[in-house]
C-alpha cells in the first residue's frame, strides 16, 4: 500500500479514480480454520466474477474513465461485470 501511495503522488489527480467491488459480490460466512482449530468469518466471493474485473482492469476498461456529466447522473452507480 506504501508503494501505491507512493505512485499516487506521482499522478495527475485527475488520473486518480477510487473505486470498490460491489458488496454484493461478497458474501459474509465461516470456515474452519485448522490453524485456530475453530470457525472463523470470512468474506465468500465469487472468484470468476473477481478475475473478470482484473481481467478489465489490465485491458484498461475498468473501470471507465471518468468524464464531465452534464446529465447529472449519480457517481455512485455500481459498475457491474457480467
Amino acid at each position: 500500500m506504501s508503494q501505491l501511495a507512493c505512485l499516487g503522488t506521482q499522478m495527475p489527480p485527475q488520473n486518480i479514480q477510487l473505486v470498490s467491488f460491489p458488496a454484493e459480490l461478497f458474501k459474509q460466512t465461516r470456515t474452519f480454520d485448522p490453524v485456530f482449530d475453530k470457525r472463523i468469518s470470512i468474506l465468500a466471493a465469487d472468484f470468476d466474477v473477481l478475475r473478470e474485473y482484473v481481467a478489465q482492469f489490465h485491458a484498461g476498461t475498468w473501470p471507465p474513465a471518468v468524464t464531465d456529466d452534464p446529465t447529472g447522473e449519480e457517481e455512485d452507480t455500481p459498475i457491474v461485470c457480467e
